[in-house]
């Protein structure tokens, strides 16, 4: 080994010794404190124009430096966006343990939501524990949202209808009670949500229940009693300019739980009886 390479084998070694910190900012708030050099080298992957190697540089950067979480989130979208669900699912799930890893145990740590460097960490515990929802690994996710939920109390990545949804498909009553609050009681899928729950929890649905729900949300009754949820065209379009008819987001909440009803369709059958039962 020459004296260069030696010398930049320990470069590398120090590197990825030197991990980030979760630091009180003096305001009952914290942030994440990066190494000056994990900037520079997101720095220079965005103001590269590295073509075919975007990728490849990322994983370099993660390689040696492993608590650099906006390569991770960078790499992962790559990944996504080019068909490599499975590669990005892992790494975020791994990521999301180095940074619980950093959270210190004996206090509640809160990050600063106007600290963009923070936005990083809440977005990969959240997205991780979407990959698990989908996944059908409810407990893997409902813990994940719970660490997310208390890193960002304020919920901007809205975790608590996902944690809810996940507490009653692990039977959890207790737990759902206390986070439905956080769901307005007005949103549609809060409705949902406490009807699956009574379900779920007592084996039935009365039929003053149900009709009250076809009643108040036909088009998501609708939605949930179809045989057919295809993402069409209009659904696409409508979902990316962003005003959604009742038809959509009635779609885009069973495109949402589908891994739910995959598991529990004993629900879905349930409400089936009520087509025929109730006129909408």
């Amino acid at each position: 080994m020459n004296h260069y390479t030696k010398k930049k084998f320990l470069e590398d070694k120090n590197r990825r010794n030197q991990k980030p910190e979760i630091v009180p900012q003096g305001d009952d708030t914290f942030r994440i404190d990066y190494p000056a050099f994990y900037r520079d080298d997101i720095r220079s992957v965005k103001s590269a124009d590295l073509a075919g190697a975007y990728a490849a540089k990322l994983s370099e950067i993660i390689d040696k430096t492993p608590y650099n979480f906006e390569a991770v989130l960078l790499l992962t979208d790559f990944f996504t966006d080019n068909g490599m669900i499975e590669k990005a699912c892992e790494m975020r799930f791994d990521a999301c343990q180095r940074i619980i890893e950093l959270l210190p145990e004996d206090e509640e740590v809160e990050l600063s939501w106007n600290v963009p460097e923070n936005h990083t960490l809440i977005f990969l515990l959240n997205y991780s524990a979407i990959d698990h929802f989908l996944a059908g690994e409810f407990g893997i996710s409902s813990a994940l949202l719970e660490t997310c939920l208390d890193v960002d109390p304020e919920d901007h990545m809205e975790c608590s209808k996902i944690l809810s949804y996940c507490y009653v498909a692990l039977k959890d009553e207790d737990s759902f009670r206390a986070e439905i609050i956080n769901i307005d009681p007005k949103d549609m899928e809060r409705a949902l949500l406490e009807l699956w729950a009574s379900f779920r929890f007592t084996g039935r649905i009365d039929d003053k229940q149900l009709l009250d729900f076809v009643r108040s949300y036909p088009f998501l009754f609708e939605e949930l009693t179809a045989e057919s949820h295809h993402a069409d065209e209009q659904f696409i379009a409508e979902t990316d300019s962003g005003k959604m008819s009742r038809q959509a987001k009635a779609r885009q909440i069973w495109l949402k739980t589908e891994p739910l009803w995959e598991r529990f369709g004993d629900f879905i059958d349930i409400l089936k009886t009520g087509v025929g039962k109730f006129k909408l």
